[in-house]
């Protein structure tokens, strides 16, 4: 079998170059849009941001004969886990030509979170009851799981 690329009837193309395939929660992205047409007019590149199923960012640039566009994207707590960039534009033919590229984000908390003790003891007993502080963000969701370790080795 033999894997070939995909080659449109007119050659136009799009492709999205990221500087990074993983970014940092507060850093920049650096996004470049090559363009290859065939027809001299202008078009007009939409580019859409997907994570999690949900739109983040959008925008729509007008070419004036330009092969590259250039984009700085701040990355936000909405693109976690990951994301998609995703560009098109439409040729007098009615074809749609377009690319997308996944771009990962490297895993952090997204805000702050404190547990201690609500009356420190110097030690705690198997069945006796104590409580827990729990300190974050307003809004946050908080999970907590208990291991009894004496059942569990």
């Amino acid at each position: 079998m033999k894997a070939l690329p995909y080659i449109t009837k007119s050659k136009n193309y799009i492709h999205i170059g990221v500087d990074s395939a993983e970014v940092e929660l507060g850093n920049n992205l650096k996004i470049n849009l090559n363009l290859n047409r065939q027809e001299s007019h202008d078009n007009h590149i939409t580019y859409l941001i997907m994570s999690r199923g949900q739109l983040v960012q959008k925008g729509r640039y007008e070419t004036r004969g330009q092969v590259l566009i250039s984009l700085i994207v701040p990355i936000t707590k909405d693109m976690l886990p990951s994301f998609r960039i995703i560009a098109y534009y439409h040729t007098n033919g009615n074809e749609v030509v377009s690319d997308s590229v996944w771009v990962d984000v490297k895993d952090s908390c997204m805000g702050s979170l404190k547990l201690e003790p609500s009356r420190p003891a110097p030690s705690y007993e198997p069945r006796r009851m104590f409580g827990l502080k729990v300190t974050g963000d307003p809004g946050a969701i908080v999970g907590l799981v208990a291991v009894d370790k004496g059942v569990c080795p």
